[in-house]
């Protein structure tokens, strides 16, 4: 299933946001790390634990046929390790691998919003950016 192209839009944005302009894949990773570390903060009080962890191995899932390197992220209850697999990112284009983390992102972001409407999903990720979480 491919991600609609605002979610993908919107979720480009908050990783630019999170990695404050800086295109290297460890920074990028870390952006993806922060970004859903916050948004676990915020909706595993609502959701639970395992709920937040299969909707990530889902989104993982979703685009990892389009992007091989998505199924070496690691996916854990506190969110997910992106920043592992740096050193496997050898010899695929930044710009790539930028786009496969929008679309993880987006997809998650996509999902959520199908559960809780786009409106509460975006009030979600506004409280994880004005606490100060990313």
């Amino acid at each position: 299933m491919a991600v609609t192209d605002d979610y993908q839009t919107w979720a480009r944005e908050l990783l630019e946001r999170a990695a404050g302009g800086d295109k290297a894949l460890e920074a990028q990773a870390a952006a993806l790390e922060s970004v859903m570390r916050s948004l676990t903060e915020v909706l595993v009080p609502i959701f639970g634990r395992l709920a937040l962890r299969l909707l990530l191995e889902r989104a993982v899932q979703s685009v990892a046929p389009s992007f091989p390197f998505a199924s070496r992220i690691g996916v854990h209850e506190e969110g997910i390790d992106a920043a592992g697999i740096t050193g496997d990112l050898a010899g695929i284009a930044p710009a790539t691998v930028q786009e496969g983390f929008e679309r993880l992102l987006g997809t998650f972001l996509e999902d959520l919003s199908g559960l809780v409407g786009r409106d509460l999903a975006r009030r979600l990720v506004a409280e994880a950016w004005r606490d100060g979480k990313t």
